[in-house]
C-alpha cells in the first residue's frame, strides 16, 4: 500500500544521469542542470543539432570572431609595446636633459666658488666680492666655506 504523503523519490544523481542520457530529446534544460557548469555542455548539444549548412556557418562565424579577436589583440599588444618604447625614449631624453641642466648648474656654482676664493685670496672683502660677482654676502660666505 502506497503512502499518499510520500512522493516518488529519485536520487538526484540518477535523475541527472537520466537527463544526460536523454539530452538529445530535450527542448528545455532540466532544473537539475541549470548550473553554469552545464552551459558549455548544452551549447555543444545545441550545436550538435545543427544541419551541415548551419554547422558550417557556425564554424565560419567562429573563425571570423577569432580572427577579429586575434587582430585586435595583436594591435593592442603592439600599441602597448610601442607606448612602452616611446615612454622609455622620452624618459631617457628627459633624464639626459635633466642631467645636462644639473651639470651646467653644478659647473656654474663651482666656477663661482673658485672665483670667490681667488678674489678673497687677493684681499677683496666679502662686500666687494658680493658686488662684483652679483651674489649676496651670505652666498659669498657659503662659497668661501
Amino acid at each position: 500500500m502506497a503512502d499518499d504523503t510520500n512522493e516518488r523519490y529519485i536520487n538526484p544523481y540518477i535523475e541527472w544521469m537520466l537527463d544526460l542520457r536523454n539530452l538529445y530529446r530535450l527542448w528545455e534544460r532540466p532544473k537539475a542542470l541549470q548550473d553554469r557548469v552545464f552551459q558549455k555542455l548544452f551549447d555543444q548539444a545545441e550545436i550538435a543539432r545543427y544541419s551541415e549548412t548551419e554547422r558550417r556557418q557556425y564554424e565560419d562565424s567562429k573563425k571570423v570572431f577569432w580572427d577579429n579577436y586575434s587582430v585586435i589583440k595583436t594591435a593592442r599588444d603592439k600599441g602597448v609595446l610601442e607606448g612602452i618604447q616611446k615612454g622609455i625614449q622620452q624618459g631617457i631624453q628627459q633624464g639626459i636633459q635633466q642631467g645636462i641642466q644639473q651639470g651646467v648648474q653644478k659647473g656654474i656654482l663651482q666656477e663661482k666658488a673658485e672665483t670667490v676664493q681667488r678674489m678673497k685670496a687677493k684681499g677683496f672683502s666679502a662686500e666687494d666680492i658680493s658686488e662684483i660677482a652679483g651674489l649676496t654676502v651670505e652666498e659669498v660666505g657659503e662659497l668661501l666655506q
